[in-house]
């Protein structure tokens, strides 16, 4: 984030680096509606083409990369309140964007698995869905599973923590 710096003149005077977090708000708030019109058009795109895994992708794509966006304005309003108040909150900040990259990936797969489910087991023109409903239900619980249990342990092993003995455990 040191290129912040080179694009900002950082002062401790409030009414500059108040106008300052206000204008990352702005273009964090700019960037999040931008990004979300450009993923709507594409889906509506998919959906009149019916391309089953583009539509199912992007439409999990939408929260996930609006929560992206503004992880990095915050990061960058974060970059210029360390400099403008040093606290002891701003020593986990590295850890806390990690977590949350961790958690946004796994909402992003949890999400891209139930939106596969969901058009998996949608009718066909026959009316019958093309898989079996038990079978397409068990496999995407045990997916989302298996996306949890890899997101908690790289939260774990993000935060320090040994996470060698559960993997010898399991």
């Amino acid at each position: 984030m040191s290129f912040i710096t080179s694009y900002f003149h950082i002062s401790s005077e409030f009414h500059i680096w108040a106008v300052q977090l206000g204008v990352i708000a702005l273009v964090t708030l700019g960037c999040n509606l931008l990004l979300l019109r450009v993923l709507g058009f594409f889906d509506r795109l998919a959906e009149k083409k019916q391309a089953r895994w583009k539509g199912a992708i992007l439409q999990a794509a939408r929260l996930p990369a609006g929560l992206l966006v503004w992880l990095f304005g915050i990061s960058v309003a974060m970059v210029l309140l360390r400099t403008v108040m040093p606290a002891r909150f701003f020593l986990y900040m590295s850890e806390l964007r990690s977590v949350l990259l961790v958690v946004i990936a796994a909402l992003f797969l949890i999400r891209l698995i139930g939106n596969m489910e969901a058009r998996l087991l949608k009718p066909q023109n026959d009316g019958k869905p093309p898989m079996d409903i038990a079978s397409a239900r068990a496999i995407a619980k045990l997916l989302r599973l298996l996306v949890f249990v890899l997101a908690a342990l790289m939260v774990l092993q993000t935060l320090g923590v040994s996470i060698s003995g559960v993997l010898a455990f399991g």
